[in-house]
């Protein structure tokens, strides 16, 4: 009889150290859920006060922040066409119209910063 309790008395052990090692397991993997999500909001915040700096100090207003991002995907115009045309009428940022797709931030900075470069 004493091995029969013996046996149950570790089978119940092993059973309460699987259910506490599966919620580590989910509780760790929920941290590193949100976790990333967090990170992912904060580096979409960061890009989108880089994008906003230099619209600034580009062309004076982040108005034209979500006009250049639209152009981008509307047009599918290249770095060259969007400068010749900058450098043939000073209205290119408005005529890039209304977008809002993150993925294009990177390159409307470069396109910024091109203009910056060039501007002096």
């Amino acid at each position: 009889m004493k091995a029969l309790e013996r046996h149950l008395v570790v089978h119940v052990f092993l059973y309460i150290a699987v259910v506490v090692a599966v919620a580590v397991a989910v509780a760790v993997f929920v941290f590193v859920v949100v976790l990333v999500v967090f990170l992912a909001l904060i580096s979409l915040i960061v890009v989108a006060i880089v994008i906003a700096v230099i619209s600034i100090a580009v062309a004076g207003t982040v108005a034209d922040v979500p006009s250049m991002m639209v152009s981008f995907a509307r047009q599918r115009v290249t770095m060259t066409t969007i400068t010749k045309r900058a450098e043939q009428d000073g209205t290119a940022v408005e005529r890039l119209a209304r977008g809002r797709t993150v993925g294009f931030a990177f390159q409307y900075i470069k396109y910024a910063l091109f203009r910056f470069n060039h501007s002096r």
